[in-house]
This record gives C-alpha cells, sequence and structure tokens, in this order.
C-alpha cells in the first residue's frame, strides 16, 4: 500500500500585474477547482515564499496539475535548465488572452508538460503560422463566462452615472517618438502598419507585417525583429484607440479611470480623470454605470471582457466592433459598436440616447447572448481544463460531480 499523499492541489500561479486583473482572475478559478473535490492553492512566485512553497508541494508529491493566466512561470527550471514541470512531470496550462507577438518565448516552452490554452483564436493562429513548433501542444477553447446575478442589483433606471472607461493610457504621439532610432526599412515597416491598423478592424497583423518584411528586406525569421514589431504596432493601436476614444468623451459626463490621462486634462472637460483602482472596487463600481466604454486590440474572435462584464449586468457598452462582438450582441439594445471612421461625437449621443430610452433590462436575453457560441459555461469550461490536464498525464479529480 503506498503512503504518497494524494495528487489533489491544483496550483495556479501569479506574480504582480496592474490592478491585480490577472490576479483576480486566477483567483476566479477557485470556486471551480473546490467544486471538483481538488484543494486549491494560489502561489505568487514573486512572494518571498513563494517558490519554497511551490517546490514544497511538488517535492510532497499534492500537485495534480498548474495553471497561470498569461503563462507566468511556465519558464520556471532546475538548475540542469531542464524545465521544472518536465522534471516532476506535472501539466501545466498556459492560459492567454493576449498575442504571442508579446513575450513571444513564453508561448514557445519546449515540453511536453506545457500547454498553451488560446482564448482568442486569432493568437492560437498566430502561434501556429508564425513561431517555431515545440514539442508542446496549443489549442483553443472559450474562457468562462460567470452569469453573476449580484452584479445586476442597481436598476438600470436607478444607475446615477452615465459612462465609464477605464483604461491604462499611453500617448500614441510619445510612443511612435521610440520608433525614430530604428532603420529606416524598419520605420517605414511600422508606420505602414499603423496606418493600415487605424483604418481596418478586421486585420490580420502578423499576415500584414510578413508583407511589409518582405517588401523592405527585412527577415521574417528574425524573431525578435519580427514579433518586436508586431508588439510596437499592436500597442500602437491600442493607444491610438483608447486615445481617440477618450478624447471623444471628454466632452461628456464619463469618467475615465486608469494611470497616464493627465495630458488629456483641462478644466474645459466634462469627463472627469481618476487614478486606478484595484479590480474589485472597478468590479463594484460598474454597477452604477449606464454606459461603459470600451475600446479593442487588434482581433476578430475577441470580445473584451469590459464589453462582457458590462453587457452582463444590464449596461450599455459602447465599444468599438469585431466580429465576435457583433455576432454575440449585434441583436441586443445593450451593444452599440461603431468602427474607426465613424464620428464618435454621434456614437456618444446615440449611447446616451439609448440610456435614456431602456426602461427595463431583459437579463434572459443577455444569458442567452453570453452563452450561446460567445463563451463556454463554467462547467463545461473546467471539465475542459480539467480533461486537458488528464491527457498530459495529471491524475483524475479526487470526485466526481
Amino acid at each position: 500500500m503506498s503512503n504518497c499523499p494524494p495528487q489533489n492541489y491544483v496550483l495556479g500561479l501569479v506574480a504582480e500585474n496592474e490592478n491585480d486583473a490577472l490576479i483576480s482572475a486566477t483567483a476566479g478559478y477557485a470556486k471551480l477547482y473546490l467544486s471538483r473535490g481538488y484543494r486549491y492553492k494560489m502561489i505568487n512566485l514573486l512572494a518571498p515564499n513563494g517558490i519554497p512553497e511551490l517546490l514544497g508541494l511538488l517535492n510532497k508529491k499534492e500537485v495534480a496539475f498548474v495553471f497561470a493566466m498569461a503563462g507566468v512561470g511556465s519558464r520556471l527550471s532546475l538548475k540542469e535548465e531542464i524545465n521544472l514541470w518536465e522534471a516532476f512531470r506535472i501539466p501545466f496550462i498556459s492560459l492567454w488572452y493576449d498575442p504571442p507577438f508579446y513575450n513571444y518565448n513564453q508561448h514557445m516552452v519546449d515540453s511536453l508538460y506545457v500547454l498553451n490554452v488560446y482564448h482568442i483564436k486569432d493568437h492560437m493562429e498566430v502561434r501556429q503560422n508564425y513561431l517555431p513548433p515545440s514539442r508542446g501542444n496549443s489549442v483553443h477553447i472559450l474562457p468562462p463566462c460567470e452569469i453573476d446575478g449580484g452584479t445586476r442589483n442597481v436598476p438600470f433606471k436607478e444607475r446615477n452615472k452615465r459612462i465609464l472607461f477605464a483604461k491604462t493610457a499611453y500617448n500614441p504621439e510619445q510612443w511612435t517618438e521610440d520608433w525614430k532610432r530604428h532603420s529606416k526599412p524598419l520605420q517605414d515597416v511600422l508606420w505602414a502598419l499603423a496606418e493600415e491598423g487605424t483604418k481596418d478592424l478586421n486585420m490580420d497583423l502578423c499576415k500584414s507585417a510578413q508583407r511589409l518584411f518582405k517588401d523592405n528586406q527585412l527577415d521574417v525569421h528574425d524573431l525578435d525583429l519580427f514579433m518586436g514589431a508586431a508588439q510596437e504596432v499592436d500597442a500602437y493601436i491600442r493607444a491610438w484607440r483608447s486615445d481617440r476614444f477618450a478624447r471623444a468623451l471628454l466632452a461628456h459626463p464619463a469618467d475615465i479611470i486608469g494611470r497616464g490621462w493627465e495630458y488629456l486634462a483641462s478644466s474645459q472637460n466634462k469627463a472627469k480623470l481618476y487614478n486606478p483602482i484595484p479590480n474589485k472596487i472597478y468590479a463594484q463600481e460598474m454597477r452604477h454605470y449606464k454606459i461603459i466604454g470600451n475600446t479593442s486590440p487588434l482581433w476578430r474572435d475577441g470580445v473584451h471582457e469590459r464589453v462582457v462584464a458590462g453587457i452582463n449586468m444590464g449596461a450599455i457598452s459602447l465599444t468599438d466592433r469585431t466580429e465576435k462582438s457583433d455576432s454575440a450582441f449585434g441583436h441586443l439594445p445593450q451593444y452599440v459598436g461603431f468602427d474607426w471612421g465613424d464620428d464618435l461625437q454621434d456614437v456618444i449621443a446615440c449611447a446616451l440616447k439609448r440610456a435614456d430610452e431602456i426602461e427595463e433590462v431583459s437579463y434572459g436575453e443577455i444569458d442567452k447572448a453570453l452563452t450561446d457560441g460567445l463563451h463556454a459555461d463554467q462547467n463545461r469550461h473546467i471539465t475542459k481544463i480539467i480533461s486537458l490536464a488528464q491527457e498530459m498525464g495529471a491524475p483524475p479529480p479526487p470526485s466526481v460531480p
């Protein structure tokens, strides 16, 4: 009879990040694993006892599998430079919302025990089409969607605030200043990509970058250069979109929350600028607004969590359109999508008018939109995660629900 302890811990690894967004997302999985009979523990790798606590559990053979947002901890290794998860034969699941050109090495961990799970199909296609293969695998599964009635306890007509936009600011003009240090061919690529990205909602950034690299005799196989260029332009487009949207909001009763918006401060603004707040407080504050503003990265298959959270609580989501958001929410009165060629003042006025017209929120219709082809429900999602871990060698759950 074996005296080994049961391998029934699921570990969620985190590190510091702004507004605790990834920590909050990781914590959201706790009740899902606990409902399946696992013990659950979140470990902050940057805490003084983080790594010792992790190694202690691994050495005691108490861990079934490990997961993390954005690949946190996937590249940990032993002194011999052997991947930690390979050495312990513990499945590690990386959950990805951002594209692979941000820290692309995290997507290339060469281990049979590291699996990349992409919630956005566009991002998995970047991994498959523009990065070298590795022994690890990549899959696309829909992220979980929690339909939380607790966020709906402020009736729409009683919400006393108009527009909320939460975003970290990067002045697009300052962002491109750094591009001047690059060679002329690379500058030409960056500016051409940036111009294309401001006009095309459905741009395939890496495909366009590949074409422009070849046109300018740059090496597409130089991953530092190629992925770096894609990252620079993606970040610029995010900054350009959020800057344009925030500027449009300045003339309206809006609250703009986030670091870096000081460059838009003026006594002429109707909008108010606020410093960042923790994610939990932000989630509570959202309930008091009729309109949640959003700008998206360059993606086609994605819907930002701000859009989902706002619609979930019955607010109007005022957002730039994607193919996915149009198909999922286009029929709802809570969805006001726009193109970047639209007059944003007209778009905001339309959203404000709709906010005045809505008498009652049909949450049944919203619930169907949230779970019908957009997000898997939480039960199906966690079942799939556990199944993937088992395929990699994790023991079965301690109990079957």
